[in-house]
Formats: C-alpha cells, structure tokens, sequence
C-alpha cells in the first residue's frame, strides 16, 4: 500500500482492492444531489410540458442503468449484484432546485456507496440532457453520499419547523426513522408554568400525528429542562417515554429530574407503570459527570478528552445516547439570527468542520463494541421483552 491509498501496491501499480477474506454481509447507500434551475424549467417539468418528455421518469431509468454500470465505469470498483435501487425526487419551487437521492442495497464483501454516488450523477445528467434546450445554465451540486451506516433515529422535532420540513420529514419517516416531539416552539419548559405546558405540548402532539400520519410516543424538553411535575403531564397526555434527564448540573435550563419513585433497569434507563426515562449518557471524571451523549458537549470538547471518555462508558454499559443537530452536519450555515448572544454564536458556529470525522469515529466504537442502533420505541419493546439490549 502506497501512501496509505488502497488502490496502489508498494510500487505504486493501480491494483483492486482484495476482499476476498471480508465476510458477506448486508449493504445498503442513500446518495444525494441537485440541479438547480430556473423557473421556467421548474414549471414545465411540474406540469409535464417538456417536449422531451417525461423528463424525471426518463432520468430515474437512467440513474438505475448507470447503478448497475458503476463497475464498468469506475476502473476500481468491485462488481456488485445489486438487489434494490430506488431513485427519488424532490421539488424545491422555493429555490428552483430538484433534489435527487439514490438507494442501492445488496449482499455483498464491500459496499454500494459508489453505486448510490453514481446513480445520482447519471439522473443529474439526464435530467440536464432533457432540459438543455430550455436552459444550458442548470448547475449539479452538493452531490453526497448521505447514508450508510443502516442507522435508524428518533427524529426530536418543533412542530413548527416539522410541519415547514414536511416533505423531508416524510421521507426519512419512509426510511424508517422515527418522529417525537421536541415542543411547539423550542420553548424549554422551565420558562413555562403548567397549564401552558400543558396546552401547547397537547397542541403540538395532535398537530404532528394528523400531518404525519404517525403515532408521537416521545418527548424530549428543549434545553433538556424538565421538571417532575411536567414530567407527569406527558404521562398524562399519553405519551411512552421522555428523554429529558440529564445528570448535568453546570449545564443551562437543565433539570435534574428525580427518579426515586421509578425503577433503574440500565444506567440512565427508568420505568415507572409502563412509561420510561431514557437519560442522556453521562460519565463520572473526578466524581462528576460529564455529558457524553452528543450535540455541543461532544462537538465543541477536546477530542483527547471526550473520546477516551465515551470509550470508557462503552466499555462498562450497556445502554448510549447519541443525539445531534441537523445544522451539525448540514453544510449550509446556521441562519443568522438578530440579537444573539456572544455564547450562542459560538454554540452555533464552532466545531462544525470535525464534528463529521467525530461523528463517524463514535459509530466505529459502537459498532467495534458490540451495540445496536435503535430507536426509542425500539428500545421500550425489547426492554418489555426483557431481552438483551447490548
């Protein structure tokens, strides 16, 4: 190996990489694209008017042909029986852009991540192909590979930004991912008395199970600042399971639920009558805690520090919580906001460029620990099961 680079031997011949000793095993990419467009394409495309034709269905053949050529394409890649490939669309008329994702699946020794890659290229050129008589100024960009860790999430959202991010919200929704509820409006419920809380997290659970279409068995407070009383509100109102306790004093809003009358069954885990208290993961440094769980704790903490601390609390546990932003690893900025404070513009806009490698290198120590990705709901079945949850 030359440089550390795969594809080359000691002398620097391009070679295939030998995975003739990995193991078969189930493989699954999600790739993204756009091409943005101008609004007369975008119209004409919306209501079919292109002289072409059927400019998206013509493209989704296109990306499923060039997912099966990949290995004919790319000179390194190992040949693949692909068993599923999915091409998607989706509209954005706000900033004229069609968004393209590509699903690959298989059984195989390596994975399909090029082939999602590729599948998005080619539905981006056909679609330019078909439209280039109208517009040669369309422009393919932010083409990424999005997943591929078969990961599924408890999605924590606002109502009021679910319902502006409907569309995306369903289709992770579709890819098996979860939807809870993470309040109305990011109010932490500590700067609410009761009977508001009780009124707009009533308002927001049935707003978000009619536009969705799901059940919303799960609450996480915003600033993770709930207190008992409120605690038992979401018990009344139906709810399976808060996320909210953090073992944390320093941190802001933060309240530190008491679980006395609920029973321990992992650390950080409480179940109380059939409701249960998934406490975000926390570990003791010189007798006290330090939140190990994510968002800025892990982005903007030293990495010498924080790793060896999350490898420690694997090591000795059975039960993580892993949680973060989306503007985290978006690679759009977060929206500038009027009047924020010093504190929160650092919170907001530091760490952003590493947070991906720490991210990727937190799922590598599970993985290599023998942990299995849940949700929530996942998680309060199999422990009604009393199964084995590592």
């Amino acid at each position: 190996m030359a440089n550390g680079l795969t594809h080359f031997d000691k002398e620097g011949n391009a070679v295939m990489v030998d995975v003739s000793g990995k193991s078969i095993t189930y493989r699954t990419a999600l790739a993204t694209g756009y091409i943005s467009v101008g609004p007369e394409i975008m119209t004409c495309v919306t209501e079919g008017n292109v002289k072409k034709g059927d400019v998206l269905g013509v493209a989704r053949v296109a990306g499923i042909m060039g997912v099966k050529k990949t290995s004919e394409l790319i000179p390194m890649c190992h040949p693949l029986p692909i068993q599923k490939c999915s091409i998607d669309y989706e509209l954005d008329h706000e900033k004229n852009r069609i968004h393209v994702f590509c699903t690959v699946k298989t059984e195989g020794k390596t994975g399909v991540e090029m082939e999602a890659l590729t599948g998005v290229q080619v539905t981006l050129l056909t679609i330019y192909d078909m439209l280039k008589a109208v517009d040669r100024g369309m422009c393919m960009t932010d083409i990424r590979l999005l997943e591929k860790h078969q990961i599924r999430a408890t999605m924590f959202a606002v109502c009021r930004t679910a319902q502006r991010e409907k569309e995306r919200l369903q289709r992770y929704l579709r890819r098996g991912h979860r939807l809870a509820l993470h309040g109305l409006q990011h109010t932490p419920p500590d700067c609410m008395d009761d009977a508001r809380f009780l009124r707009e997290t009533r308002e927001a659970k049935a707003l978000l199970e009619e536009e969705f279409q799901t059940k919303v068995t799960g609450y996480r407070a915003p600033c993770f600042s709930l207190d008992k009383s409120k605690l038992n509100i979401l018990r009344g109102l139906g709810f399976r399971y808060d996320s909210s306790r953090m073992d944390f004093a320093p941190a802001r809003h933060v309240e530190k639920l008491d679980m006395s009358d609920f029973r321990e069954l992992l650390k950080g885990v409480f179940r109380k009558n059939g409701f249960y208290e998934f406490g975000m993961t926390c570990q003791k440094l010189f007798g006290k805690n330090y939140p190990i769980s994510g968002g800025g704790y892990v982005r903007l903490g030293h990495w010498g520090f924080i790793l060896p601390l999350i490898g420690s609390y694997l090591r000795e546990n059975d039960y993580y919580v892993f949680y973060l932003h989306p503007f985290e690893l978006s690679r759009e900025r977060p929206p500038a906001m009027h009047g924020l404070k010093l504190y929160d513009r650092y919170y907001l806009n530091s760490g952003l460029h590493t947070y991906r490698v720490k991210v990727e290198a937190i799922i590598r120590m599970l993985k290599s620990c023998g942990y299995t990705f849940v949700t929530f709901d996942e998680l309060a079945d199999i422990l009604e099961r009393k199964g084995e949850i590592k």
